[in-house]
Formats: C-alpha cells, structure tokens, sequence
C-alpha cells in the first residue's frame, strides 16, 4: 500500500519511497478516511487505486465527508 489512515487515532502512514505519487492527493485521500469517507470505485479521489494528481477532493467524497461529520455520534 501507498498509505493508510488509522482512525481511532486519526494518524495517518505514508510509505518512505513514494516518488511516482503525488503526496498531496495521498493525503487528501487518507483524510478522507478519517471523515468516514470510504473507498468509492470509479472516483478520482477515493478510488482504491491510485487515480493520479488532483489539485481538489472530488465533490463526491466532499459530500460524504460532510454527511459523515453531521450525524457522527457526539
């Protein structure tokens, strides 16, 4: 794997030699694990496999992410 996100502690891992990827996309993808988005087939961002370089989160994932944070259990 490139990278994992480990929500209960909401850190994230990132493999050492990583050079064909862009890290900001592996980010923005990770993070959004740890909003409770889940791996979507077919999206830019989400997609388990590695889509390329994105300048933004999809508005999908954006969605989710936002749905996720407004019924998370407080």
């Amino acid at each position: 794997p490139i990278a994992c996100a480990v929500a209960g502690d909401w850190t994230i891992y990132i493999a050492r030699d990583q050079s064909l990827y862009d890290h900001k996309t592996i980010m923005l993808h990770e993070i959004g694990h740890l909003l409770g988005v889940p791996h979507i087939f077919g999206d830019e961002l989400m997609d388990p496999a590695y889509q390329g370089k994105l300048d933004k989160p999809t508005q999908l994932s954006v969605a989710i992410a936002k749905y996720q944070l407004e019924h998370r259990k407080k």
